[in-house]
Parts: C-alpha cells; sequence; structure tokens
C-alpha cells in the first residue's frame, strides 16, 4: 500500500520527535508560505525562531499596518515543533491567520483540532 504526503509527513515528524527537544508539535491542513505576526508581543520573533529550529530560513518583513509583521518561507510550512514556553503565542499567531490543523504533545496520541 502507498504512502499518501500526509503519512510520510507525519513519519518523518515522529522521527524528528525523537532527536527533539521540542514539547508540542502542530500540523497544518493546508501548507503555508506566509504568515502575519503582531510585534506587540514579539509574536514574530518567536515564530521566526521555531521556523529556524525547524531549519526553515524565514524572512521577517514589515508591513503597511503598524504593529503587524510578515513573516515568509521559501518551503511551505506544514509541521512546526514548538516549546511549551513558546506555544501560546505560536497558536495565537496560527489562529488570526485563520489556518487549522491540529496539535498534540510530542509522545502521546491525543490531538487537538483548532
Amino acid at each position: 500500500m502507498r504512502k499518501t504526503f500526509a503519512d510520510l509527513t507525519r513519519e518523518m515528524a515522529e522521527k524528528a520527535a525523537k532527536r527533539s527537544t521540542a514539547t508540542w508539535w502542530v500540523y497544518l491542513d493546508e501548507p503555508t508560505t506566509t504568515l502575519f505576526a503582531t510585534t506587540d508581543d514579539n509574536a514574530h520573533a518567536s515564530l521566526a525562531s521555531v521556523l529556524y529550529a525547524d531549519r526553515m530560513p524565514a524572512h521577517v518583513a514589515k508591513t503597511d499596518k503598524p504593529g503587524v509583521a510578515c513573516i515568509r518561507t521559501e518551503t511551505p510550512i506544514c509541521v512546526l515543533a514548538v516549546a511549551e514556553e513558546s506555544m501560546k503565542t505560536i497558536m495565537r499567531t496560527i489562529r488570526s491567520n485563520n489556518l487549522h490543523g491540529m496539535y498534540r504533545k510530542a509522545g502521546t496520541r491525543k490531538e487537538y483540532r483548532f
């Protein structure tokens, strides 16, 4: 039986979880290359550091709207490995971009939809 892209992505994430110190995994339903984050609470810096840790170079640019930064990646974002202390900020940023998917704590099977 052939594996789907989602199955392969999940397997790669599981293997990375064994090597990583991240405590949460965030899976997006639709891959994206552009995210908008607030600069007031340094959400843009948290997201850029998470992407950098996941080996995805991120370009942070200013927007016309004050207090908002645009974060772009060359490769689509499907899975994020997020540390416990950054989880609240990252999820707020993802939800404000109207993205959907699921997240779970590393090492557990229980998943939460957003």
